[in-house]
C-alpha cells in the first residue's frame, strides 16, 4: 500500500505531513492538484521492480483520474553515519541539477550536512532511487526529522515529467 494524502483530506486533518519539516508556501499554487505520498509498505518478498512499478502505475491511475498532477513527499536518508551518506547524496543531486529551482521548498529545521571528504559510493534509499527514476527532482536541502532521526529530502514529482518509457507503461 502506499498512503496518500489528497488535497481534501489534507485540508481536514490541518496538513500534510511534509509541512511538519518544510515550508510548502512556494507550493500554494499547486495545492488542488498536489497530493502526498508517504509510508509506503511492500512484503520484504515482493519489494522487486515489478511490484513497485504497479503501485507506482495504480497512483498515476489515481492521479489522472482525480486530476492531480504533482506528488511529494519525504525521501529519508539515515544519518546514522553522521549524515554523511546524505551529504553525498546531497552533492550528487547538486551535480546532476535534480534539485528544483523553480520551488526552492526551505526546511524548518535544516539538517547540517556535513562536509563531503571521502569517496565511498552514495548508497541510495529505495524510494528516493525511485522517484529519480521516474525524473522526480527534490526541492531543496534536507530537513533534520527529530521523530526518525533522518535527514528527510522533499521529493516532488510533476507527472507531466515522467520519463517517456514510464508514462507508457503507466497508460496500459
Amino acid at each position: 500500500y502506499y498512503r496518500v494524502i489528497t488535497p481534501d483530506a489534507a485540508n481536514a486533518i490541518g496538513r500534510q505531513y511534509s509541512e511538519s519539516l518544510f515550508d510548502l508556501s512556494p507550493l500554494q499554487h499547486l495545492r488542488s492538484k498536489l497530493i502526498e505520498v508517504d509510508r509506503s509498505c511492500i512484503d520484504p518478498c515482493h519489494r522487486g521492480g515489478t511490484v513497485i512499478l504497479l503501485l507506482w502505475k495504480e497512483l498515476f491511475q489515481f492521479m489522472t483520474l482525480r486530476g492531480y498532477s504533482h506528488t511529494v513527499g519525504c525521501s529519508s536518508v539515515s544519518i546514522a553515519d553522521g549524515g554523511h551518506n546524505a551529504a553525498r547524496i546531497y552533492q550528487w543531486l547538486q551535480h546532476q541539477q535534480k534539485i528544483s529551482r523553480v520551488h526552492a521548498i526551505q526546511p524548518h529545521s535544516r539538517f547540517e550536512l556535513p562536509p563531503v571528504s571521502d569517496v565511498k559510493p552514495v548508497s541510495w534509499p529505495p524510494i528516493l532511487k525511485g522517484y529519480l527514476n521516474l525524473n522526480a527532482k527534490v526541492c531543496g536541502p534536507p530537513a533534520y526529522d527529530r521523530v526518525f532521526h533522518t535527514a528527510d529530502f522533499l521529493t516532488m514529482l510533476d507527472i507531466k515529467d515522467l520519463r517517456p518509457g514510464f508514462l507508457h507503461r503507466f497508460k496500459r
